[in-house]
C-alpha cells in the first residue's frame, strides 16, 4: 500500500536525507568535543597549516591563526546545522520555524560544551556556545533568505504565464 508516508514518496524520501544529514551533522559535532585537548589541537592545527598555505593570517604561525580556525569551525558547522534544521522544521510545516531550529541548535550547542567539560584539556565555554547559536541563527537566516527569494521568484513565473 502506498501512502503518504511510505518510503516511496519523494518528500518522505527527501525529509529522511536532510533528517540524516542532521543527525551526521550533530554527530560530527560531538564527536569532536569527545576528542581530549591534544587530539583536537592536533586536528585543528592540521587544518590550520594547510589553510595557511593559501591564507597566511590563518596559519598556526600568525598571532592569532589557530584561535581564528577553531572559532571559525564553530561557527561554520552551526551554520551548516542550522541549514539542516530550518529545512527539516519547514518541511514539518512547524510554525516559528526560526525560533524552533534556533532553540535545538542552541540545545546541541549546550550539550557539546557540556560534554568538553568531562574530557582531558578540554572544557565548556559559554562563548563557544554563544558562537555556535550566532552560527546556526545564520544558517537559518541563510536558509529563510533564499527560501523567500525562491518564492518571489516562483510567483513571478506563475503570474507571467
Amino acid at each position: 500500500m502506498k501512502g503518504f508516508f511510505s518510503l516511496e514518496n519523494p518528500l518522505i524520501q527527501f525529509l529522511s536525507l536532510i533528517c540524516d544529514l542532521m543527525l551526521l551533522n550533530v554527530a560530527f559535532i560531538w564527536g569532536n568535543s569527545l576528542l581530549n585537548g591534544e587530539a583536537s589541537g592536533d586536528l585543528s592545527g592540521g587544518f590550520s597549516a594547510w589553510i595557511g598555505q593559501f591564507i597566511p593570517f590563518l596559519s598556526p604561525d600568525s598571532p592569532n591563526g589557530h584561535f581564528l580556525i577553531r572559532k571559525m569551525a564553530h561557527f561554520s558547522i552551526f551554520f551548516l546545522l542550522g541549514i539542516w534544521l530550518g529545512w527539516l522544521m519547514g518541511m514539518l510545516q512547524e510554525r516559528k520555524v526560526f525560533l524552533r531550529a534556533l532553540i535545538l541548535a542552541a540545545c546541541v550547542a549546550t550539550i557539546d560544551e557540556s560534554i568538553q567539560r568531562f574530557i582531558p584539556a578540554r572544557y565548556g565555554c559559554f562563548s563557544d556556545m554563544l558562537l555556535d547559536s550566532c552560527g546556526a541563527a545564520a544558517g537559518i537566516s541563510f536558509l529563510l533568505f533564499g527560501h523567500t527569494l525562491w518564492q518571489k521568484r516562483k510567483s513571478k513565473k506563475e503570474h507571467s504565464l
